[in-house]
């Protein structure tokens, strides 16, 4: 057990998918609760947090040298950030089309 999470500890693209789906799943679960009803998974969506998680990990930890926990919380605050602006967007253009 314990070389399976030095595998994943030495490895922050296998850290950075684990984090997207945990993060992508999550995300889902809240819009259930949200809307109280089911609605359908969207794959594109994880395959957009996926893309996100193992680029900025790529860089930040590969090539910035940056480690894994800095990363780890640089790229879940992006991702954040991320959410948080496209809610706004879809907010506003809700607003402006109903005035």
């Amino acid at each position: 057990m314990t070389d399976i999470l030095e595998t994943l500890a030495t490895n922050p693209l296998i850290i950075a998918a684990i984090l997207a789906i945990i993060y992508n799943i999550g995300g889902y679960i809240a819009q259930l609760l949200k809307v109280k009803q089911l609605e359908k998974y969207e794959v594109a969506k994880l395959g957009e947090t996926l893309v996100l998680f193992e680029t900025l990990f790529l860089v930040l930890s590969t090539v910035g040298g940056l480690p894994v926990k800095y990363t780890a919380i640089i790229v879940i605050a992006v991702a954040v950030v991320r959410s948080l602006k496209s809610a706004l967007d879809k907010n506003t253009v809700a607003i402006n089309t109903t005035t």
